[in-house]
């Protein structure tokens, strides 16, 4: 009998919205973005901010996490993400204040970009249009808006997450709060065609570690592990797990958790129901090396599912990029082996319809 992530009826039946497509043009979202935010024109005094905030809500403020993971102990000035209707008392003029939603509507992303105009901050827009391109257009600040018509069918911000990603990083790249050669986003972008590739639909489970894990996830509660520069990807995986797989998962962060979690495993007893996936990384400090294999030997001896990845990569950005273009498709393949469209999002679109 055909495995069903080997059979291409399956994927017929379920990928209504061709989410397979998007996530596999991920490498072509972030050359997009890349390229097209080196024509931005930024005001001068964006030059000279004290702190940058990267304002989105969902899949639309993903991109804000893991680029304060994989380059925030890089940069001179601090990043901050903020989840929220409201900015802190601290933002004002000085602060460089990133607004994204993917769609344009994000009521939280509206309300932060309106307080964050009315501050008179350094205000950048990042979106396909809505609500937010207009409100950008009438303040008179700098807006990347975006087309996901060729790179995200399925049209849904976690399968678009290379553009919003990348507009971020070129924005700060511009504005010379970060450095980040066009060579090395190249090689990082080549680097994850290539894995992207090898974990693709076509390729058979016997040969695809995103499947294999996908499988070994299902039925179970899906804990994701990183460190340092993953520590954004763990968070991510969180969620496009509860989006595309429909099922309950977490994140936590080593060195952290090791003070504290471990002892939470012994009860109740569907604790043996979790299913822990470990990021694992040769650029972690040595420390963090070392805990990794610790906590992945506590697991096995309180008899609870552990799977530890090797991201592969030499640099942070090439390590990023894999474990995020892995989790996208363990994401999907674990939807589907749930016998659910990966794309929809009922209960979340029904909540926002019980908002307005």
């Amino acid at each position: 009998m055909p495995l069903p992530l080997n059979t291409k009826s399956t994927y017929e039946q379920l990928d209504g919205s061709n989410a397979l497509m998007s996530i596999s043009m991920f490498p072509e979202q972030c050359a997009q973005a890349w390229s097209e935010t080196k024509s931005m024109v930024f005001p001068k005094h964006y030059l000279s901010c004290t702190e940058v905030v990267v304002a989105g809500m969902g899949g639309s403020g993903l991109g804000g996490h893991l680029v304060n993971a994989i380059f925030g102990h890089e940069m001179n000035i601090p990043l901050i993400v903020l989840n929220d209707y409201d900015l802190p008392k601290w933002v004002n003029r000085q602060t460089l204040v990133i607004v994204v939603s993917y769609s344009g509507s994000t009521e939280e992303a509206l309300s932060m970009c309106k307080q964050s105009v009315s501050r008179h901050c350094a205000t950048v827009v990042i979106a396909s249009g809505g609500r937010l391109e207009k409100a950008a257009k009438r303040a008179k600040v700098p807006a990347y808006i975006f087309s996901d018509f060729l790179t995200n069918p399925a049209n849904m911000p976690r399968m678009g997450i290379g553009l919003t990603l990348f507009a971020e990083l070129g924005i700060l790249k511009q504005l010379s709060y970060l450095r980040l050669s066009d060579n090395a986003v190249k090689q990082a972008v080549s680097h994850t065609l290539g894995l992207s590739e090898a974990w693709s639909a076509a390729v058979p489970q016997s040969k695809n570690i995103a499947k294999k894990l996908a499988v070994s996830l299902q039925g179970l509660v899906p804990v994701f592990v990183a460190s340092e520069h993953l520590v954004g990807n763990a968070l991510t995986a969180r969620n496009q797990t509860h989006e595309s797989s429909k099922c309950y998962s977490d994140w936590h962060e080593i060195p952290e958790m090791n003070h504290h979690l471990l002892e939470g495993l012994q009860h109740p007893e569907e604790a043996k129901k979790l299913a822990f996936v470990l990021f694992a990384s040769n650029l972690y400090h040595t420390r963090n090396q070392k805990r990794h294999e610790i906590t992945a030997k506590v697991l096995k001896k309180s008899e609870i599912a552990v799977h530890v990845i090797d991201v592969l990569g030499e640099t942070k950005l090439e390590q990023a990029l894999a474990a995020l273009q892995l989790s996208s498709y363990v994401s999907f393949y674990l939807g589907t082996l749930n016998g659910v469209d990966p794309s929809p999002i009922p209960w979340v679109d029904y909540f926002k319809e019980q908002l307005a």
